[in-house]
């Protein structure tokens, strides 16, 4: 399987998207709205994209304060891997329980990232090669999650294992498609289906996120609507009112509601609250 490409141009978008991407990686801590991110770009010259210089990578987590530390601004931390994502067991454990992300940038759009905080004391090294082969999965199972799709992107790791730590992939999607859906399945060879994995509103910025547990083959889309059992998270905007959110997402108040028992009167919501959007 052909391994995805990275020249200088993409790479620089690339970077110039990190912020955003960095944002969502602090969002999937627990952070949303509440840390604002900072990174320091750690890559080797450009020839040599893929080599990461992971001497320095540990100075930086080095000096990023141990457990227990208070929460304060997350560090982060930029690093160009290219295809083949490939942590140090040494340098996973320095991360252990710190508040640092380590966000390393794939190309072709394509960024995956760690957080310190849920990576054991006891990771072992992570290796991950990002494919993009078209024929991965038969056409007669993409097809199926393929209609009414505005962009769709198939991609695999050739390592098919379960991961020790949570990671996230990130995508940059442009701006044309802020507010639509990044719908994210899976391949199950067994039943010769797509598995659905779950949406994301992608943001004003193009940027869509989701957790990953193991490598396989995928497939993202990105729609108008929310598909039938889909399930995303919204966040709550200055100005918003239930109703609204309803419409906005295309199910009913009542569905919204059922979703977000914790809400006990539907008058009062607040900017920056996580409510669960989930389709019938």
């Amino acid at each position: 399987m052909n391994k995805m490409k990275m020249d200088k141009k993409t790479k620089k978008s690339m970077l110039a998207a990190a912020a955003m991407s960095l944002a969502l990686a602090a969002a999937s801590a627990g952070m949303m709205g509440a840390v604002k991110a900072v990174g320091k770009v750690i890559m080797a010259p450009l020839s040599v994209w893929s080599e990461v210089d992971w001497e320095a990578v540990g100075s930086e987590i080095d000096a990023v304060p141990g457990e227990g530390a208070a929460q304060g601004q997350a560090k982060v931390i930029d690093i160009g891997t290219g295809a083949d994502v490939q942590v140090p067991t040494e340098t996973l454990r320095k991360m252990a329980g710190k508040n640092v992300t380590l966000a390393m940038h794939t190309g072709g759009g394509v960024a995956v990232s760690a957080f310190g905080r849920d990576v054991a004391a006891t990771a072992q090294e992570l290796k991950i090669t990002l494919t993009d082969e078209e024929d991965m999965i038969p056409e007669y199972v993409s097809r199926k999650v393929l209609p009414g799709a505005l962009y769709s992107k198939m991609f695999a790791m050739e390592e098919k294992v379960d991961y020790d730590i949570r990671l996230n992939i990130h995508f940059s999607l442009g701006k044309d498609y802020a507010g639509k859906y990044a719908n994210l399945y899976h391949f199950d060879e067994q039943s010769e289906n797509m598995i659905y994995d779950g949406s994301f509103i992608i943001t004003v910025g193009g940027m869509a996120m989701f957790s990953l547990g193991r490598g396989d083959e995928y497939i993202l889309t990105v729609t108008d609507e929310l598909c039938a059992g889909g399930r995303t998270e919204y966040t709550v905007a200055a100005g918003d009112n239930l109703t609204r959110i309803a419409e906005k997402n295309g199910i009913s108040l009542k569905a919204l509601i059922t979703a977000n028992p914790g809400i006990k009167d539907a008058d009062k919501i607040y900017p920056g609250e996580i409510l669960a959007i989930i389709k019938q």
